[in-house]
């Protein structure tokens, strides 16, 4: 009974940290969709389409010149000045390098997007990569002592100023030209909030250079393929459409990102600290990420699915209707999107945690070896809702990969992480046919959007907790939400189900 007191208690405290590290990131999207929106009125899809042309360019060259020495930092037991010191050292030389690479690849993106104007917007992108390779090492030291508080409000902070500064530069300029100087000059303020919040002043060294590059290799490849996982689509939509498709598309990605990664990424920047302190004790590292697993299912599950299901309200009711083409790309990247959490929750954090860099990067070059031959394919021949299909049925389809390769270095089976999946993904189809068959056509578009989104919450509340019961009440995250619930409102009823 000590022992069950015991895990619930170990459960409790992860649920309260994750909740709050979640609760932070959704606060922060929250801001970037208010940004979004007002954004979206102002300018148009090919606006929004310049800049991520922009962005897939930055990003490959960020991939290939990424060192992780931030990771790097975080996993290691005890680290010194001088490996502080080289690792911002790494970080400013990979910026120079990054605005090096911008310049000289300009023409070549030019020509893959055919798009002119994307030159002169890398040309000023270079600078911000520059002053951003200058942010202060110190903020990585305050998540390697799981200050999470400090951690997130840096990281609001930072939100808030590119939020200023872009809207501002926006509205003043009405042009796709307002992000681009948004962005830098919100670099400088990045840069300004680091130092600011943290007391720690490096200095260039590179006395550690040879223990940074070791790891830096180790990781680059995967990097790269990570890279091109996550961007495979918009590069075939980019080669192959227009700049309007491609900001239609864009759009829908990052509406879909809400329901999946704003779980996952918290949670994975707050669970690495806590993987690397007992990466040695290899069941209690199991029964944590079993225990992050299941909490991230249970909620991502019901929030892609049912965001899938009310695609195009959610996009006429928040962007607009001239962005009504991207409601057909949004059914469908919000499942993509699960599959990607699901992905990422396997093989990213939890893999470098167990020093099996090497596997993590070769799962993906598996995952863009499959991925790449079908976007091309799929866009050269059909639409862009055809790519966003394809690429979804594509990375279901890997899901038992990763979690085979998992096993193989830690006590985890495919059967118990499906013991997890199996109860929110039932209630999450229920909910999504009865939000699919109820409507009130005559309400007003926001009150309507209500309706379904409590609506489904009731069904999906109430079909997991019935499946939990008929199960037997396993351990997992029903009976610590119940227990958590039941010690915040002190109620016997809570307490007896539980």
């Amino acid at each position: 009974m000590k022992d069950m007191d015991k895990s619930i208690s170990v459960n409790q405290n992860m649920v309260r940290g994750s909740a709050w590290a979640v609760a932070m990131r959704w606060a922060m999207r929250l801001l970037g969709l208010v940004s979004t929106v007002i954004l979206a009125r102002m300018l148009t899809p090919d606006d929004f389409g310049i800049i991520v042309m922009a962005s897939i360019v930055i990003a490959l060259i960020d991939r290939c010149t990424e060192s992780g020495v931030g990771m790097l930092l975080i996993r290691e037991v005890k680290i010194t000045r001088e490996d502080c010191d080289t690792a911002w050292t790494f970080r400013v030389l990979q910026g120079i390098i990054l605005a090096l690479l911008m310049l000289v690849i300009a023409d070549i993106a030019v020509n893959y997007f055919n798009e002119i104007r994307l030159r002169q917007v890398l040309y000023v992108l270079a600078i911000a990569a520059v002053v951003g390779g200058f942010q202060n090492i110190g903020m990585v030291l305050v998540r390697k002592e799981l200050d999470f508080a400090k951690d997130f409000r840096f990281t609001l902070y930072k939100k808030i100023a590119s939020f200023t500064c872009i809207i501002s530069c926006a509205f003043l300029l009405r042009s796709y030209w307002g992000l681009v100087l948004g962005r830098l000059l919100a670099s400088f303020f990045h840069v300004a909030i680091s130092f600011a919040m943290h007391h720690y002043r490096p200095k260039l060294s590179l006395a550690k250079w040879r223990f940074f590059t070791r790891f830096s290799a180790a990781i680059m490849g995967g990097n790269i393929a990570m890279f091109f996982n996550n961007r495979v689509d918009t590069i075939v939509i980019g080669g192959l459409f227009n700049t309007a498709s491609l900001g239609l598309y864009n759009v829908a990605a990052e509406l879909a990102k809400m329901a999946t990664e704003e779980v996952t990424a918290p949670i994975g920047r707050a669970l690495m600290p806590t993987y690397a302190s007992i990466s040695e004790d290899k069941q209690a590292l199991a029964k944590a990420f079993l225990t992050s697993f299941s909490f991230v299912a249970i909620i991502i599950l019901p929030l892609g699915i049912g965001l899938s299901c009310i695609a195009e309200l959610t996009v006429v009711l928040i962007y607009g209707s001239k962005w009504i083409d991207a409601a057909p790309l949004l059914r469908w990247l919000a499942l993509y999107s699960i599959a990607t959490a699901m992905i990422s929750m396997l093989g990213d954090h939890i893999l470098i945690t167990l020093r099996q860099e090497k596997l993590a990067m070769n799962l993906r070059f598996v995952r863009l070896a499959i991925l790449a031959p079908i976007a091309w394919y799929c866009g050269s021949t059909g639409s862009v809702e055809l790519v966003a299909k394809a690429i979804t049925f594509a990375t279901l389809a890997l899901l038992p990969l990763h979690a085979w390769a998992l096993g193989r270095h830690l006590p985890i089976s495919i059967r118990q992480l499906c013991a997890f999946l199996w109860r929110p993904g039932v209630a999450a189809t229920v909910m999504a046919g009865v939000i699919t068959q109820v409507d009130w056509p005559d309400l007003p578009q926001t009150v309507h959007l209500l309706l379904l989104l409590l609506t489904g919450a009731g069904v999906y509340l109430s079909m997991s907790l019935l499946l939990w019961l008929v199960a037997g009440k396993p351990k997992g995250p029903e009976q610590t939400l119940l227990a958590l619930l039941a010690t915040k409102l002190d109620t016997k009823f809570l307490t007896k189900l539980n």
